[in-house]
């Protein structure tokens, strides 16, 4: 271990010496100071890339980091918000993930019509590099919208395809139940109910059943459209107008479905109607 550190320490030295005026030298050699955990001896490397060239961003970032780490918290974040306003990190083209350069350009009446002269700027720069996928700002809109609408699409589709599978079996459901109850109908009839009491009845007693429904349905979706949220664009997961109007809906089907039943049988004949199985 004895000699590993010396050998280390030469080392070390010897990058020092070797390159005393390399501001890349002392910033690699502080790189290694500080993976070492040597803070004091990577800030001296740094500082003296940074005599050297005063514009290395690296040296700056880095020393900012140990300045954070050895207590100079308020020196360190001047240093970083500095940093951050000059923005100076750059990268080759050609050592970019994605190595191309997208140009915009702002026309005067239909851009598609300045593809030519943008081509032909293009090549009196560099004949190499022509231009490709030319498009607008509304076509580029448009095309990095398109997932998501596509998603919407759906999610819409199949909201439908559920409001129509509810709306029908709601109806399905309150008109089997009403007409099962021709009897009880027939037999209010026959005794002097008016046809406006009995319906009122039958209907009231049905849709106090449908509002719970749809209550408890109202509460659960409010629950869960937060998993929604991230697709929805100018309207809030709880936007009022739709749920007001889908539980609008949902009613209505209620209504229809015990009036219809209802309504046929107080025009049956009471006789006719306590006959009825």
């Amino acid at each position: 271990m004895g000699r590993e550190k010396s050998t280390n320490r030469n080392k070390n030295f010897a990058l020092r010496r070797a390159a005393p005026d390399d501001p890349e030298a002392h910033y690699n050699l502080g790189l290694v100071l500080k993976q070492k955990h040597d803070n004091n001896a990577a800030l001296q490397q740094f500082e003296l890339a940074l005599r050297l060239r005063p514009e290395y961003v690296e040296a700056r970032y880095n020393r900012a980091i140990l300045l954070q780490q050895t207590g100079e918290k308020e020196i360190a974040d001047r240093e970083l918000n500095q940093l951050a306003r000059l923005s100076e990190f750059r990268q080759a083209l050609s050592q970019a993930s994605e190595p191309y350069m997208t140009m915009l350009v702002r026309t005067a009446g239909n851009p598609k019509l300045w593809a030519s002269p943008v081509h032909g700027q293009v090549a009196t720069v560099d004949r190499n590099q022509p231009p490709h996928d030319l498009m607008t700002l509304e076509d580029l809109r448009t095309q990095s919208l398109t997932p998501r609408r596509v998603n919407m699409l759906l999610v819409g589709a199949f909201a439908a395809l559920g409001l129509i599978l509810a709306s029908v079996g709601i109806y399905g459901v309150v008109s089997y139940s009403v007409s099962q109850r021709t009897h009880e109908i027939g037999i209010r009839m026959a005794l002097g109910a008016e046809r406006g009491d009995v319906l009122k009845i039958v209907a009231g007693q049905r849709l106090r059943s449908v509002l719970i429904g749809t209550g408890i349905g109202v509460a659960a979706s409010i629950g869960l459209t937060r998993f929604l949220q991230t697709m929805l664009f100018g309207i809030k997961p709880t936007d009022p107008t739709t749920f007001v109007s889908v539980s609008l809906i949902l009613l209505m089907v209620a209504w229809l479905a015990c009036y219809i039943p209802a309504r046929r049988a107080t025009k049956v004949d009471p006789m006719v109607a306590l006959r009825y199985e």
